[in-house]
């Protein structure tokens, strides 16, 4: 079967499209490496807040028990009818 879309090309036209092809190649190797890049420096940042909200939430947690234990004292005490208050 004959082929069909064929363009024959010059040796200078041939090689101009080879390295126009290496060109977009590496290119697209470049665009590559700045994408995961920026996906990575994305990525801390994301970890870097995760990290911070997982730290406010230990110390809201941290705070909530202390008040809850105070709480808790000021009950039994109240309940006993402990005259330290």
């Amino acid at each position: 079967m004959p082929h069909r879309n064929v363009q024959l090309l010059s040796a200078k036209a041939f090689n101009d499209l080879v390295k126009s092809i290496k060109i977009r190649i590496r290119r697209y190797g470049i665009m590559a490496e700045l994408y995961n890049w920026q996906i990575q420096k994305l990525q801390e940042k994301v970890d870097n807040l995760n990290e911070r909200k997982a730290g406010k939430d230990e110390d809201n947690v941290a705070e909530a028990t202390g008040e809850l234990e105070k709480i808790q004292k000021l009950f039994h005490e109240t309940k006993n009818g402990d005259e330290s208050l």
